[in-house]
């Protein structure tokens, strides 16, 4: 056994070897604050791998998109779905046309970013109609298209949708539409939020969920678009019950990241960097109860030293308490690709890995809510 694992740390080269288990961890530019720049400098110093970029965030920035791409290389982050897209399918033929025209220069600008996987959601427009066929005839036009690009579409329900705002109806369209680059996105939050019972995820192929989003929520009794706009949280920080979520997904066979979608108004005023580590606490948490107590897991590369960033560790984290070599990556992204395995069954070990953060010095101190419990 490595002698720092004897001494309750664990360093990158202890687990150079292990065999590396669960999705990528992700996290949207919506979650925080701040300029773009400061977003994807938080994401990384937390150890993300990659991001959703929010097209807000784009539009708000001064960098082109091929200037983001860049800086996300830098900082050793993927762009892996840009969004959102709106209100496509299912409406009269002008409209559409009209549609297809935005989706083409969103198609332009994810090549400059060079992110694959667009967003599309579920119409809200007053030109809908309920028409699967026509849903699906449209969707799989975009998707053409999309391929043609080598691009693909992850349409998602949401909670609100005119007509579609479940993930089974959502699925019957993709499986109507039949067509290799069209796939779903699933949201905890617009499955959960509605009562949805995640089950059914079972009867869908894993390589048609082309991306998954992770939201906490309390339960409240509001209108469902300024519950999920305002009121999300971490995971481990409301009632839903993403385990049994995430797990189903995973045994459908799903292999891509898992991304923090949370909209919160108190996380977009807090420092970013503090709201990105305690994003990356509560996805640690989360990845605890989805593996047996006994699972080692592998961590990524680091970065080589030429092409590291720089970034300042936030006041009260402790780097001592990871006895985190010098010759090996910064805390705190050491925090999340080095972590200790887990001894027991308890949850609350998840959170003495994080004793760096001390009372009152995370979100969950802004916002009065419990440390995560699973």
């Amino acid at each position: 056994m490595p002698s720092s694992e004897r001494d309750g740390a664990v360093t990158l080269a202890d687990r150079s070897d292990a065999q590396s288990v669960g999705p990528r961890l992700d996290i949207a530019t919506l979650c925080l604050s701040g300029t773009l720049g400061d977003k994807l400098g938080a994401a990384a110093a937390a150890g993300f791998h990659g991001v959703e970029i929010f097209e807000d965030d784009l539009i708000a920035s001064s960098w082109s998109p091929g200037e983001i791409r860049r800086r996300c290389a830098d900082l050793g982050l993927t762009i892996d779905l840009y969004q959102p897209f709106r209100d496509l399918e299912a409406v009269p033929p002008d409209v559409f046309r009209a549609g297809l025209r935005r989706a083409g220069r969103k198609f332009d600008v994810m090549a400059q970013l060079g992110v694959r996987t667009l967003l599309v959601c579920s119409s809200t427009s007053p030109d809908a109609v309920d028409d699967d066929d026509l849903a699906a005839e449209q969707l799989y036009e975009l998707a053409a298209r999309a391929a043609d690009r080598g691009l693909r579409i992850a349409y998602e329900a949401l909670a609100w949708g005119r007509f579609v705002n479940t993930y089974e109806h959502s699925w019957r369209i993709v499986r109507r539409a039949d067509h290799a680059a069209l796939g779903l996105c699933l949201d905890s939050f617009h499955v959960l939020s509605r009562g949805g019972d995640p089950a059914g995820i079972r009867v869908i192929p894993g390589d048609k969920v082309f991306f998954l989003q992770v939201a906490d929520a309390p339960r409240l009794h509001m209108d469902v678009l300024q519950w999920s706009r305002h009121h999300r949280l971490f995971p481990g920080q409301g009632s839903f019950d993403l385990t049994g979520f995430v797990q189903r997904v995973l045994a459908a066979g799903y292999t891509g990241p898992l991304s923090l979608e949370v909209f919160n108004d108190v996380f977009r005023q807090a420092d970013p960097m503090r709201a990105a580590v305690d994003g990356m606490r509560s996805l640690i948490a989360l990845e605890d109860t989805l593996r047996p107590a006994d699972t080692v897991v592998a961590p990524v590369p680091a970065l080589p030293r030429s092409t590291r960033p720089s970034w300042s560790v936030p006041s009260g984290i402790r780097r001592s308490v990871w006895s985190v070599r010098s010759n090996e990556i910064e805390a705190p992204i050491a925090v999340r690709r080095s972590r200790p395995r887990r001894r027991g069954p308890s949850s609350s070990s998840a959170y003495s890995r994080w004793e760096g953060l001390g009372g009152g010095s995370d979100i969950t101190g802004l916002i009065g809510a419990p440390c995560p419990r699973f």
